[in-house]
């Protein structure tokens, strides 16, 4: 008994380490596949007007494109900050060709943030231009 048992208990290890066992042939033809899943950055032009007048509607356009294919984003909202207050949060209206757009109007002069939040493909950016309302 002790003998079928100990080679019971020998023919188990054997067969353990053989279907552990790593061979280069093996491990060689999963690593010569070549990796196709690139990750292209989302883009966004944001597009802020020169002159800007308090108390007239201007426009703010953002063009979403990803690898330079214009692209229909999941979300996409235009931000107005006034320093650290956000002031208007605006959903971007989907023109085409990945353009978004709102018309804005500043009821007062200064200095003001326009970001462009933008989700699409899992990714998120948010752009930001510095305007001078006069």
């Amino acid at each position: 008994m002790k003998r079928f048992l100990t080679l019971f208990m020998t023919t188990i290890i054997a067969v353990t380490l053989a279907a552990c066992g790593n061979s280069d042939a093996d491990n060689q033809d999963h690593s010569m596949h070549e990796n196709t899943d690139e990750v292209h950055p989302l883009e966004v032009e944001l597009t802020v007007p020169s002159e800007i007048t308090a108390g007239e509607a201007v426009e703010f356009k953002a063009h979403v494109f990803m690898d330079g294919e214009p692209l229909e984003a999941d979300s996409m909202m235009f931000e107005v900050k006034k320093g650290d207050e956000s002031i208007a949060m605006v959903d971007g209206e989907y023109q085409d060709n990945g353009d978004y757009t709102i018309d804005y109007t500043f009821e007062e002069a200064g200095t003001y943030e326009v970001i462009a939040h933008t989700d699409a493909m899992h990714q998120h950016t948010m752009p930001i231009e510095e305007v001078t309302v006069k």
